[in-house]
């Protein structure tokens, strides 16, 4: 862990596969917690990418997929979460996980909220791309969703192509 205190995301990253056969229960829950909390972004897709943590956001570890909801659904590390949601393996997630990423999209594009969840991001288009992967992803593994999710990613597409055309000319 002080290699990630002291932003040596790639270093850590590198050694990670000499972590004694991933690191398993707290000491990894803990180390992942305090890399997402601190953006140790490098580190995060290394470890996910390969494999270090493998249990980490399965059905049988709720407590953590609830968690990086809530922050997503906050509005802040909003790329980040959605990266590290391209490694979980979402077709076993509870129906209630589901339902809760598909109602943080569904908010996406609703104009009801006054603070829409892109313009926090720093990048909406990646966001955006993110967002409609894990969706394809949560709909192709679940029937009962796809069409929910086929609706909204095809939403959340309009609205990049939206944030597109207003973009200045001099910013393309």
């Amino acid at each position: 862990m002080s290699m990630l205190m002291n932003r040596h995301d790639f270093i850590a990253a590198e050694y990670g596969e000499y972590y004694p056969q991933n690191i398993e229960g707290e000491a990894g829950y803990e180390l992942m917690k305090y890399a997402i909390t601190n953006s140790n972004e490098i580190f995060l897709k290394y470890a996910f990418k390969n494999g270090l943590f493998p249990d980490f956001l399965t059905k049988e570890n709720s407590e953590r997929v609830e968690e990086l909801l809530s922050i997503l659904n906050q509005g802040t590390q909003v790329e980040l979460i959605l990266n590290i949601f391209i490694y979980a393996d979402m077709e076993n997630w509870s129906g209630q996980h589901l339902k809760d990423f598909i109602e943080i999209a569904r908010n996406i594009i609703s104009g009801e909220r006054e603070q829409n969840l892109m313009y926090c991001c720093y990048n909406p288009i990646l966001a955006i791309c993110l967002v409609c992967e894990s969706l394809d992803r949560i709909g192709g593994d679940n029937m009962r969703y796809q069409l929910d999710c086929e609706n909204i990613s095809t939403a959340l597409q309009s609205f990049g192509s939206k944030i597109i055309d207003n973009i200045d000319p001099k910013e393309k």
